[in-house]
C-alpha cells in the first residue's frame, strides 16, 4: 500500500508517486528547473528542465512528454547491471499561458510526477488540475498537495497477478476472469477498516479526558459506524461490486476535494509503458516501398529481403539486433513523438511481454542537450522535434520520419565485421543444410519485378496480417498479440541456430536441442519432423540472429530463462511447443499425439501448473480447443487423458472460467433420473460432459465405483444422454416455444462383453427436424477402446402446452388379467421382477400378480409404477420402462430354455415407445412371449399395455451357447 506521509523520505514502503518537479521558463535564464518535491531526484537540474520544456512547447497551449530516470549504461560487453535504483517513468505536462503584461507576452510552465508504476497515464488528469493550481498559487505547497493526493490513492485491493494470470486475464473473453481474488480482497479490507474502527472507539471510550463526551456521543458514534459497514457490505453485494471489467481496478485519487476515477489496467507487460497506440505506430509506417537503388548495399541485420524490405520489418529488425533508432517529428507535438518511441518498445519487445531492455535506453521525448547521454546508449530508442537529428546520419542507423512514413538506413551505419553482404562465416554442418535453401533464396528475387518469392517472405505475410487486422478494426490487444507470437517465433530459432553453429546454447534445453532434428514432441522444433521447412527459417533469419546475440535483449533473455526454469511449476516439458503442435501440426502420428496428452497428465497436477498451462492457451486464440480435439480422437486412451486434464482445468478459479467458456457442461441436469440416484449412492463418480453445438455431438466419461454394472442401468443411462443431446440439437433450431421431448424408439446392439468400471460415449445427432430427432450413441471400455454397445435413438417434440391440455391418463383401472392356462408366479418370481436397479429406493416398482403358460411361452404380470420414476415431467422414465419388460423377457427365456438370462448375450433390444406411462400409474399389463426360437437364438417380443391402450414394446434377441434338446 503506498506511503501518504509526505515528509517521509526513507520509507522503504512503495509509493505510488516519488517525485513531483516543476520546471519553467525564464526569459534570462532559459529552461529552470524550480522545484523538486519531497527531495531532489539525483539528475541534472538543466538536463530535467530541458526535457521537462520540450521544442516548440511555447507555440502550444499545452503539450506532453515522457522520459526516464535511471536508466542505465550497459557495460563494454553490452550487459545492464541489475542492482541500483528502479526505473522511473515520467509523465510531464507543460502548459503555455499568453499574458500580454509579461515579458515575451507568455508563461511556460511544466509539472512532472516521477512513478515506478508503468500505466503512467492514469496521473493526466490529476497532473491538469495540480499544473492549473500551480498558476494560481507557484508554492511548493501545491506540489506537496499532489504528492500527498496521489500517494493516498489505495491499490490495498488490487490482485498482484502473477506473469501467468496476467496473460491469462489479458486475452480473456471473461471480464470477470478472477472476480474471486478482487471480492476476496474487497472483503478483507471492509474487516480491516470495521475492526480499525472500532479499535479507535475503544480507545476513546478509554481515555478519561473524553469520558464526559463519549457517554452522549458513542451510541451515536457506534451506530454510525455500523451503518456505514451495512451500506458498505450492501454496495459489496450489489452490481456496483459485481460484473465490472476485471482487466482493470477502479479507485480514485481526491485533490483538492475533487474525486477522480481512476482506472489502473491489469495487464500491462513489463515492457509497455504507458497509453500509446502500436496500431498508429504500424499505420504511420505502412507506406508503400522506396523505389530500389542498384548501388545500395544492404546491410544483412536490417534489410532481411533486401530493397524490398519494408518499413515496419526494417524497423522491427533494427530493434531487435540494437541499432540506434530516431523517430522525427518535425513540428509536431513532443507527446505525439513520444507514443510512437513507446510502442516502438512494445514492437521490439514482443507486444510487451517477450524481451526486456528496450525500455531502459528509450527516450521518448530527447533534444540536443542531451546528445552526448543519448550517443552513450548503444541501441538507444529516441523521439526527437528538431530536423538537425536528420542532417548528423552518424548520430543514427535508423531514422523513422513520422511526418512522411519513411525509413531511411544511415549510410553511416557500418557492415557488421565478416558479413561482406554474406553475413558471418558457417560452421560446416550448418552451411551443409543451409544450401540448397540458399539457392532457392537467391532465385527467389528474381521472381514477379524482382520482388522475393513467397516462401521466404515470413515478414511479408506479418506485416499483411498486421494491415488486414487493422482493416478489420482488430483492437490493440489484438494487435500486440500477432506482434508477440512474431517475436516468440524469432526467438524460438535462436537456440536452434546457437545449437547449429556452436553445439551449444544457454537459451534451451540440450536434450531437446539435440532431438530438434527428430520427430518429437518436448523439443523445440518449429514444425515437428520438418525439418526442411526449419532450415529454411534458420537461412531466413540467420543475419538477424547474429545481430540479436550479444545485445541488451539478448543478456536479459538468458538471465530470463534460467529464471523461468527456476521458477516454472511445470518442468521437463516445453508446455508452448506441446500447444503449438496439437493446434498447427498436421502430420503427427498416433503415438505422438498420445505422448502429448500423457505428458501433460503427468505434469499439470496443481492449481499453479494448470495456470501455467492456460496461460499458453489465451481464449483470443480459440482457448481449451487444442487440448479438446482429444475427446474426439479415436485413442480412448487418448480421451481418457483428455478427460482428466479437464477435470483438473475445470478445479482451477480460471480453468472454470475457461470450460464454460468452452460450450462444456459440468454437472448434468438435476433432472435426469437416473445420475443424480447413483452419485448419491456412490455407484459413479459424478460424470462430466462436453457438448459441442458445431458438431451436434454429445461425449463423456462414467466412472463406476462397482463392478458389474447391471446392463439395464448402461440402457438408462443412454436413454438419459441421448435424451439430453436430442433436446439440445432441438433447441438449436432456434424454437422458442417450450416443448417436451419423448423417446419413441431406442435400439441397442450388444457388440461385446466387459467388467470395465470406466466407460466412455459419444452421441451424435444424425437427423434434426422441427419434430424429431434421430441420435447415435456408442458406449467403449475406456482402457481397451472396445466397442461394447451401439444404439440408435428416436426422439418426438410435443409443445408443452399440448401436454398440459390433452386427457389425464387414469390412474388405476380395474380388469381381469389372469392368463388361461397357466401357474402362478412365485413371490420369489415376482421380487425378482421388480428389481429394476439395486440402488433405487425399495417399493419404487410393484408387481402384484403373475402368470406363466404351461408351455412357458406366455408370460403375464400386473404392475404398479411409484412418483420417484420421473423422465419426461409426469411420466415413467423410458429407462426404466425398457428394464421392466426386459426382466419379464429374461425371466420367460430362463423358464423356457432352462438357461439363466444372465448367462447369455442379449445381443439385440429395440424398445418402442407409443405412450407416456403416468407415475403413481397403477394395473399396468405386462405381456410377453416366445416370438422366435432356433438353436441358435431366442426372440421375446414384451408389451405394457392397459386394456386397448399400447404404452411400450421390448423386442429382446438372446444368443444360445449351444443348441438346447428342448428346441
Amino acid at each position: 500500500m503506498a506511503n501518504t506521509n509526505a515528509a517521509d523520505d526513507g520509507a522503504s514502503q512503495q509509493r505510488n508517486v516519488e517525485y513531483i518537479l516543476l520546471a519553467e521558463f525564464d526569459i534570462d535564464r532559459g529552461a529552470i528547473l524550480k522545484h523538486q518535491y519531497p527531495r531532489p531526484t539525483g539528475a541534472d537540474d538543466s538536463h530535467l528542465a530541458e526535457l521537462m520544456l520540450p521544442d516548440g512547447a511555447h507555440a502550444r497551449e499545452s503539450d506532453w512528454t515522457m522520459f526516464f530516470l535511471n536508466q542505465k549504461t550497459p557495460d563494454e560487453s553490452g550487459k545492464v547491471a541489475e542492482d541500483g535504483p528502479p526505473l522511473l517513468y515520467v509523465l510531464n505536462l507543460v502548459r503555455t499561458k499568453h499574458d500580454k503584461e509579461v515579458r515575451r507576452g507568455a508563461i511556460v510552465k511544466a509539472m512532472a510526477v516521477c512513478t515506478r508504476h508503468r500505466f503512467i497515464h492514469i496521473y493526466q488528469a490529476i497532473l491538469m488540475l495540480a499544473l492549473e493550481n500551480y498558476y494560481r498559487a507557484p508554492t511548493v505547497d501545491t506540489l506537496a498537495e499532489l504528492y500527498k493526493s496521489a500517494n493516498q490513492m489505495d491499490l490495498s485491493c488490487m490482485p498482484q497477478l502473477s506473469r501467468h494470470e496476467t496473460t491469462i486475464l489479458r486475452f480473456s473473453d471473461d471480464q470477470n476472469m478472477f472476480e474471486e481474488r478482487f471480492l476476496q480482497l474487497e472483503k478483507e479490507k471492509r474487516l480491516v477498516d470495521t475492526l480499525s474502527r472500532d479499535a479507535d472507539r475503544l480507545e476513546t471510550l478509554h481515555d478519561p479526558a473524553l469520558a464526559e463526551m463519549t457517554t452522549s456521543a458513542s451510541e451515536e458514534s457506534f451506530a454510525t459506524a455500523r451503518r456505514g459497514t451495512a451500506a458498505e457490505s450492501g454496495r459489496s453485494r450489489g452490481p456496483s461490486a459485481r460484473n465490472k471489467d476485471r482487466r482493470f481496478f477502479d479507485t480514485e485519487i481526491v485533490y483538492s476535494g475533487v474525486k477522480l476515477p481512476i482506472r489502473v489496467p491489469m495487464t500491462v507487460y513489463p515492457e509497455e509503458i504507458g497509453d500509446f497506440s502500436l496500431i498508429q505506430l504500424l499505420t504511420t509506417f505502412s507506406g508503400a516501398l522506396a523505389p530500389p537503388s542498384g548501388s545500395k548495399t544492404t546491410h544483412p541485420h536490417l534489410e532481411s529481403s533486401g530493397q524490398y524490405t519494408h518499413p515496419i520489418i526494417l524497423l522491427m529488425n533494427g530493434l531487435l539486433t540494437q541499432k540506434r533508432i530516431i523517430f522525427l517529428g518535425h513540428n509536431k507535438p513532443a507527446g505525439e513523438v513520444s507514443n510512437y518511441v513507446l510502442a516502438a518498445v512494445a514492437l521490439g519487445s514482443g507486444g510487451g511481454g517477450v524481451l526486456r531492455g528496450f525500455a531502459n535506453r528509450a527516450f521518448p521525448y530527447t533534444n540536443l542537450t542531451n546528445l552526448d547521454t543519448l550517443l552513450s546508449f548503444p541501441g538507444y530508442i529516441a523521439g526527437v522535434t528538431n530536423p538537425a537529428f536528420e542532417e548528423h546520419p552518424e548520430w543514427w542507423d535508423l531514422l523513422c520520419n513520422i511526418n512522411t512514413g519513411k525509413v531511411t538506413v544511415s549510410p553511416a551505419l557500418a557492415m557488421p565485421p565478416g558479413a561482406g553482404g554474406q553475413g558471418k562465416p558457417q560452421t560446416d554442418s550448418l552451411r551443409r543444410s543451409l544450401d540448397s535453401v540458399s539457392l532457392s533464396r537467391n532465385r527467389s528475387f528474381s521472381s514477379r519485378e524482382g520482388k522475393p518469392d513467397k516462401w521466404n517472405n515470413s515478414d511479408t505475410e506479418f506485416v499483411q496480417d498486421l494491415m488486414l487486422a487493422i482493416e478489420r478494426h482488430y483492437g490493440e490487444v489484438a494487435i500486440r498479440a500477432k506482434v508477440e507470437n512474431y517475436v516468440r517465433h524469432f526467438m524460438s530459432l535462436v537456440p536452434l541456430y546457437e545449437y547449429e553453429r556452436n553445439g551449444s546454447s544457454q537459451l534451451g534445453d540440450p536434450a531437446h536441442l539435440a532431438a530438434s532434428d527428430k520427430t518429437g514432441v518436448d523439443g523445440y522444433a518449429i514444425s515437428p519432423g520438418d525439418k526442411e521447412t526449419r532450415d529454411h527459417e534458420l537461412s531466413f533469419y540467420q543475419n538477424r540472429i547474429e545481430g540479436f546475440i550479444g545485445t541488451q535483449a539478448y543478456y536479459n533473455s538468458l538471465a530470463d530463462y534460467q529464471s523461468m526454469q527456476s521458477s516454472s511449476v511445470i518442468r521437463g516439458i516445453d508446455i508452448a511447443h506441446m500447444v503449438y503442435c496439437l493446434r498447427n501440426s498436421t502430420n503427427l502420428d498416433v503415438n505422438e499425439v498420445e505422448a502429448i496428452y500423457k505428458r501433460l497428465d503427468e505434469q499439470v497436477v496443481t492449481d499453479e501448473q494448470v495456470t501455467e498451462l492456460l496461460a499458453s492457451l489465451p481464449q483470443s486464440q480459440g482457448g481449451l480447443q487444442p487440448l479438446a480435439y482429444g475427446f474426439y480422437h479415436p485413442s480412448p486412451a487418448i480421451r481418457l487423458y483428455t478427460v482428466r486434464l479437464f477435470q483438473k482445468i475445470e478445479g482451477n478459479q480460471a480453468g472454470s472460467r475457461y470450460v464454460r467458456k468452452f460450450h462444456a457442461m459440468w454437472g448434468h441436469s438435476s433432472a435426469q433420473f437416473l445420475e443424480g440416484r447413483m452419485v448419491d449412492q456412490k455407484v459413479i463418480d459424478t460424470p462430466k460432459y462436453w457438448y459441442s453445438p458445431e458438431s451436434r455431438s454429445y461425449l463423456g466419461f462414467w466412472n463406476f465405483n462397482i463392478q458389474g454394472i447391471e446392463e439395464t442401468t448402461l440402457l438408462t443411462l443412454i436413454d438419459d444422454v441421448t435424451g439430453e443431446l436430442a433436446y439440445r440439437s432441438f433447441l438449436a433450431q432456434g424454437i422458442k416455444q417450450e416443448h417436451i421431448g419423448f423417446t419413441v424408439n431406442l435400439k441397442i446392439v450388444k457388440k461385446n462383453n466387459t467388467r470395465a468400471t470406466r466407460l466412455f460415449f459419444e452421441a451424435t445427432a444424425l437427423q434434426v427436424t422441427s419434430r424429431k430427432v434421430v441420435i447415435e450413441c456408442m458406449l467403449y471400455d475406456t482402457i481397451t477402446g472396445m466397442l461394447l454397445l451401439q444404439a440408435q435413438a428416436i426422439f418426438v417434440f410435443m409443445p408443452l402446452a399440448a401436454i398440459k391440455s390433452a386427457k389425464a391418463e387414469p390412474k388405476s383401472i380395474e380388469d381381469n388379467y389372469e392368463l388361461s392356462s397357466s401357474q402362478a408366479l412365485s413371490e420369489n418370481a415376482l421380487y425378482a421382477l421388480g428389481q429394476v436397479m439395486s440402488f433405487l429406493p425399495h417399493n419404487t416398482i410393484v408387481h402384484k400378480a403373475g402368470w406363466l403358460s404351461n408351455d412357458s411361452k406366455h408370460l403375464r404380470a400386473v404392475v404398479d409404477f411409484g412418483d420417484n420414476l420421473s423422465g419426461p415431467p409426469i411420466y415413467v422414465h423410458g429407462g426404466i420402462l425398457g428394464t421392466v419388460l426386459f426382466n419379464a423377457s429374461a425371466l420367460l427365456f430362463t423358464r423356457f430354455t432352462g438357461i439363466d438370462a444372465k448367462s447369455v448375450d442379449a445381443s439385440e433390444r429395440d424398445i418402442n415407445y407409443h405412450n407416456g406411462v403416468p407415475l403413481e400409474c397403477q394395473n399396468i399389463t405386462i405381456d410377453a412371449t416366445i416370438n422366435e426360437a432356433s438353436s441358435s437364438q431366442v426372440t421375446v417380443f414384451a408389451k405394457l399395455v392397459r386394456q386397448q391402450k399400447l404404452f411400450t414394446t421390448l423386442k429382446t434377441t438372446f444368443k444360445l451357447p449351444i443348441p438346447t434338446t428342448k428346441l
